[in-house]
């Protein structure tokens, strides 16, 4: 493994911690996400809840 690509990519990763159904959760994730230019949302949650955390990126306009 390349240890400075490996710190590079950990650098550009956050955590955001929430509640799914909350639109206090999106907003805060798109106040971090603010000046990236193409951020990826990677969803490690149940398909069930793909519709609703989706709902909230779009009602706070945080996809692209």
């Amino acid at each position: 493994m390349d240890e400075s690509a490996f710190k590079k990519l950990c650098s550009l990763l956050c955590y955001i911690s929430g509640d799914y159904g909350d639109r206090g959760t999106y907003e805060k994730l798109c106040h971090v996400l603010e000046n990236s230019k193409s951020p990826s949302f990677y969803l490690a949650i149940p398909p069930s809840l793909f519709s609703t955390v989706v709902a909230g990126l779009k009602q706070v306009r945080c996809v692209w």
